[in-house]
């Protein structure tokens, strides 16, 4: 990957975390709202200095935790609103969030399974 494209891609995330950190600080709402998109960009960051400076292991690594964190936190989200519509018996929401599940589902297994079948 060229150089400028990752400089781009290191700013960009760079400017996402100053925002996120500025409305984390000035904002009442509770503060773990901000926690998965502030991981996910400090491991942006750190995957696009890995590549940049050509530490593809480090790059690897980084890019592994902001699959981790995306996921945990999306099905995380998920989760809480599945047991909030089972608690209020409104089982019509319940089946609103089947298709983000499905989808879910289905971009773990694409980004963490089929890389490996096609190097195969």
């Amino acid at each position: 990957m060229k150089a400028s494209l990752i400089s781009r891609k290191l700013v960009k995330a760079v400017i996402a975390i100053i925002i996120m950190a500025y409305f984390m600080i000035r904002t009442t709402s509770p503060k773990i709202i901000f926690a998965p998109f502030l991981f996910c960009a400090f491991a942006s960051v750190g995957k696009n200095l890995g590549l940049l400076f050509n530490k593809n292991s480090l790059a690897l690594l980084f890019d592994r935790a902001f699959k981790i964190v995306f996921f945990l936190s999306w099905f995380g989200f998920l989760a809480v609103v599945c047991y909030v519509t089972i608690k209020d018996g409104n089982y019509g929401k319940l089946l609103f969030t089947v298709p983000f599940w499905l989808g879910g589902i289905f971009f773990v297994v694409r980004k963490f399974k089929g890389k490996k079948d096609s190097k195969e």
